[in-house]
């Protein structure tokens, strides 16, 4: 018999898929934090060339300097943040994968326990329509749900040794 689960539903309501979606909003706000902290060290420097300016502190000489100083922080902001930006889309990615893998992992263990020909992502290009007793994401979902509890479970025995 053929059955379909629906993996994004997987990743949006099991323990596991919950906790890498947090974590990948988590480094998003980090993100977002640091991209608003560059432009804050931005905006603070030129208000003080500014300020200096108005005040008559700084002469056309020192404004260039000023200027190129300038030019200096956007660039070092702009790689920080793409770096950041980089590292977030690797991780996420990365946690993704993982756990789609994962997903697969189960659902096969759980297709060979329970008899089915084949399983299949209802979310995939080309399924139009799955009939209610053909889908199985809450059988996969219990099973995936078991696994991460037994994992943390185990990761609590372990780290208390």
């Amino acid at each position: 018999k053929d059955v379909f689960i629906d993996v994004q539903e997987l990743f949006k309501s099991t323990k596991e898929g919950k906790t890498i979606l947090a974590q990948n909003e988590s480094d998003k706000e980090s993100l977002f934090k640091l991209e608003y902290q560059e432009s804050q060290k931005i905006n603070e420097f030129r208000e003080g060339v500014e300020k200096d300016m108005r005040d008559r502190k700084i002469g056309e000489d020192d404004l260039q300097e000023k200027q190129l100083e300038m030019a200096s922080l956007q660039k070092n902001a702009k790689r920080s943040v793409e770096d950041a930006r980089e590292e977030v889309e690797m991780k996420t990615q990365k946690r993704m994968f993982s756990y789609r893998n994962t997903i697969f992992a189960v659902a096969k263990e759980v297709m060979d326990k329970e008899g089915w020909e084949s399983v299949k992502d209802k979310s995939a290009p080309g399924v139009i329509a799955v009939a209610s007793n053909a889908d199985r994401t809450p059988v996969v979902m219990k099973a995936l749900n078991e696994k991460y509890d037994k994992e943390r479970a185990q990761s609590l025995l372990t780290k208390k040794k």
